[in-house]
């Protein structure tokens, strides 16, 4: 076959195709002549199609066709393509079907990821299960209450309150509420299931999960109201009676004891709680000495934050680590970690924690002795003393004593204190020799000595007046209750009295008589 156009031509020789330069066709416009050329480029050929791969050019006036096939590849090319197509198809509705499979086995845990945090309320979304094996006794709605061995099995009934004790055989069979088998391993205490079994040996024929039951996995924050006999968890209020199985690795635990900062996990059938597991207990911290911090402030982990003065004694807790901060005005920040384990109790010892230094200043208008909570301290000088409380008194002889209770919130603080001059009074008693004295005190006549009297305690003048006797001022200092005084008086000698003579007109003088220790006549 031979074909010659303007472009290409071909030679097809034994199935092989050779591909021959083109003949290029040149215009010359100028001449309005046209001309061909056979330009023939031995570097140009092209290798048979069996050896090499298909080129492309981008030379525009030059296109080379690829190699044409033959009926026969034709032919085997849509075989192969056909085979191909066919196995994708298979392929695509196996896996469908796998996938289908998957996503269908557990509708209710694939449909919630985290089905740790939620109610299963399967009474309400999924239907009951069909039984297929109609085979022995029916036991419908009971209770796991404990799996003694992997061949034997003890159950309570809830609508009759009967108790049972069978047995699997290598032909029971278990089943999930969407008829899926399950292993002996994958049921558990607390389970409510329907059960068939054989009367006469009690052998299980089938067991199937119940699907009116729930199952609350890994729950905090749940109340129990003893006297209501109802558990709170998640805002859904759930009753319970005394068939209620609460466990704590492996033991049984007074459900009364849960507080919301227990960890547990619960079953149930429809609005009732059958069985309770507590997987993290409690403790409790017990704060003391509370008063002694100024302005407090108790933080337990991040979830109690409170004012001392508005804290309770104690607070119940979940076991394991805890950090426990205190921080006040008149201490250093108390921080603590503590464990706790299940039922402990631990003590916070506030007198224990380091307390801030303060200088108090303590002035006076007078020099007295000063005491702090019956400790002396100097006066006009700063004392080192803790942020806190403290009872202050001053005392001086004659000034009235002062006491005055403190807080020193500061780290540095001054008192003052005015104190009052008191007045006493002492019982003066004055004796002179001779008597008959006129007595002054403080140049006030109180009387003629002997004599007693009262006076303040302190400085006074005293003076002591009588003819013919030197008079006496002396200054003197009371300062206990009986003051005493004794004073002899002095003749005078340059003073002269002068005497009348009865029997005429002169006038004689006479000395003042000596005294003498003759009496007179």
């Amino acid at each position: 076959m031979k074909r010659d156009d303007d472009f290409n031509e071909f030679d097809f020789e034994d199935d092989e195709v050779y591909e021959k330069p083109l003949k290029k066709r040149i215009f010359e416009e100028d001449e309005e002549e046209i001309s061909f050329m056979d330009e023939v480029d031995e570097s140009k050929h092209i290798k048979p199609a069996a050896t090499r791969k298909p080129e492309s050019y981008s030379d525009p006036d030059r296109e080379y066709i690829r190699e044409k096939k033959s009926p026969e590849q034709k032919s085997q090319y849509r075989v192969f393509l056909l085979l191909t197509v066919c196995i994708g198809f298979v392929v695509f509705i196996l896996t469908l079907m796998m996938i289908f499979r998957v996503f269908s086995k557990n509708p209710v845990e694939n449909g919630n990821p985290d089905s740790s945090s939620t109610i299963e309320t399967a009474a309400t979304t999924v239907p009951s299960t069909t039984e297929t094996n109609t085979e022995g006794q029916l036991i419908d709605g009971a209770m796991i209450t404990e799996i003694i061995s992997a061949s034997k099995i003890k159950l309570y009934q809830l609508s009759t309150s009967k108790l049972f004790e069978l047995n699997f055989t290598p032909k029971s069979e278990i089943k999930n509420k969407f008829s899926y088998s399950l292993g002996i391993g994958e049921i558990s205490q607390g389970d409510v299931v329907n059960v068939r079994y054989d009367e006469k040996t009690g052998d299980i024929f089938t067991m199937v999960l119940n699907s009116d039951t729930w199952d609350q996995k890994q729950v905090t924050g749940i109340t129990v109201t003893p006297g209501k006999n109802t558990i709170k968890a998640e805002n859904k209020v759930y009753h319970y009676d005394s068939q209620l199985i609460c466990v704590y690795k492996g033991q049984p635990y007074d459900v009364a004891s849960i507080t919301p900062s227990d960890t547990v996990s619960m079953k149930g059938y429809q609005g009732n709680v059958l069985f309770i597991e507590l997987f993290q207990g409690h403790g409790s911290i017990t704060i003391i000495n509370k008063d002694k911090i100024v302005n407090g402030v108790l933080e337990i982990d991040k979830d109690i934050f409170v004012n001392l003065n508005e804290a309770k004694d104690s607070y119940n807790v979940s076991e394991g680590s805890h950090k426990i901060k205190v921080t006040g005005d008149n201490i250093e920040d108390y921080i603590e970690t503590i464990t706790i384990t299940e039922g402990d109790n631990k003590y916070i010892d506030l007198s224990k924690t380091s307390s801030k230094n303060a200088q108090l200043l303590v002035k006076a208008n007078v020099d007295a002795k000063l005491t702090i909570d019956s400790k002396e301290y100097p006066l006009n000088s700063p004392i080192d003393l803790p942020l806190g409380i403290y009872h202050l008194k001053l005392e001086k002889s004659g000034y009235k004593t002062e006491e005055r209770t403190i807080e020193i919130k500061s780290l540095q603080q001054t008192e003052t204190f005015e104190l009052v001059e008191t007045v006493q009074v002492a019982t003066l008693s004055v004796k002179t020799e001779p008597e008959g004295a006129d007595i002054f005190i403080d140049n006030v006549y109180i009387g003629i000595s002997p004599l007693k009297t009262s006076v303040t305690y302190g400085y006074h003048t005293i003076t002591i007046k009588k003819p013919g006797y030197t008079s006496i001022d002396s200054p003197i200092t009371v300062d206990k209750q009986d003051f005493p005084l004794e004073l002899k008086l002095q003749i005078d000698y340059s003073i002269v009295t002068p005497v009348p003579s009865p029997s005429d007109d002169v006038i004689n003088y006479t000395d003042i008589p000596v005294e003498t220790d003759e009496p007179a006549e």
